[in-house]
C-alpha cells in the first residue's frame, strides 16, 4: 500500500461527518483507493482481535486468581470489604459489556470490509461510521475496566488490619 495515497483518503474519511456530506472528490478517493483501504481495515481488525485475545485472559485471570479469592477470604475472616465486592460486581458487568461490544464491533467491521467501496462509497462511509462508533464504545469500556481495576488495587492497598490482627 502506498501510504502517501492512503493518508489523504484516511484524513478525508476522519474529517467528514456523514455519508451525505461526502464530496465527489471524497467518493472518488474512496473508490480509487478501495483495495488499500480494505486491506488496512483487515489489518486493523486483526490487530484488534489480537489485542482482545491478550486482554481478555488478563481480565479473566485477575478476576479468578486474585479478586474473587481475596474477596472470599475477606468474607470468611469477617473483614468488612463491601467496597471491594461492589467493585468486583462492576468489573464483572463491564467485562460482560466488553464481550458483547467486541462481538458487535467485529460484526460492524466484517460488514464494512464486505462492502464494495469502489462502487458504493457512500454505503461504505456510513458503515465506517458505525464501526468507528462501535470501536469508541469498546475503548470506553476498556478504560472503565482499567479504572475499576486500579480502584480495586488502591482499595486493597488501603485495607487495614482490625485490632492489630494480620490477615493470613
Amino acid at each position: 500500500m502506498r501510504l502517501r495515497y492512503f493518508l489523504p483518503v484516511a484524513f478525508a474519511l476522519l474529517t467528514t461527518t456523514s455519508a451525505n456530506a461526502l464530496s465527489d472528490d471524497q467518493r472518488g478517493a474512496i473508490s480509487q483507493h478501495c483495495a488499500s483501504i480494505r486491506q488496512s481495515l483487515k489489518s486493523l481488525q486483526l490487530a484488534d482481535d489480537n489485542l482482545r485475545n491478550t486482554i481478555s485472559p488478563i481480565y479473566h485471570n485477575l478476576q479468578t486468581n486474585f479478586i474473587t479469592p481475596l474477596n472470599l477470604r475477606l468474607v470468611r475472616n469477617n473483614i468488612p470489604a463491601a467496597g471491594l465486592t461492589e467493585i468486583q460486581s462492576s468489573i464483572n458487568r463491564e467485562r460482560d459489556t466488553f464481550s458483547r461490544q467486541f462481538i458487535h464491533y467485529n460484526q460492524d467491521m466484517e460488514h464494512l470490509i464486505d462492502i464494495d467501496c469502489q462502487n458504493n462509497p457512500d454505503d461504505f462511509y456510513t458503515q465506517l461510521e458505525n464501526a468507528r462508533n462501535s470501536r469508541v464504545e469498546l475503548a470506553n469500556t476498556v478504560q472503565r475496566i482499567n479504572a475499576l481495576l486500579s480502584k480495586y488495587s488502591e482499595s486493597v492497598y488501603n485495607l487495614k488490619p482490625i485490632g492489630g490482627r494480620h490477615y493470613d
